[in-house]
């Protein structure tokens, strides 16, 4: 499974937050509520103003039991 860590800044407290896009329907907000950001496998949804500092695709192995 190939998931999504997004690390992105808010342009007005320049708080840095990290979203994962295997979290499913979560908005992930900064310290002063005014920018949040809701990732997906395969779309962004943003509010506010923000900045991306790193955008990294992540592989977890499938391991039988």
């Amino acid at each position: 499974m190939t998931y999504i860590k997004l690390t992105w800044k808010c342009n007005k407290c320049e708080d840095i937050v990290i979203s994962y896009s295997n979290e499913r329907h979560t908005m992930n907000f900064c310290k002063c509520g005014k920018s949040a950001v809701d990732l997906e496998q395969w779309y962004q949804r943003n509010m506010g103003s923000i900045s991306i500092i790193k955008r990294e695709e992540k592989t977890i192995k499938n391991e039988k039991i």
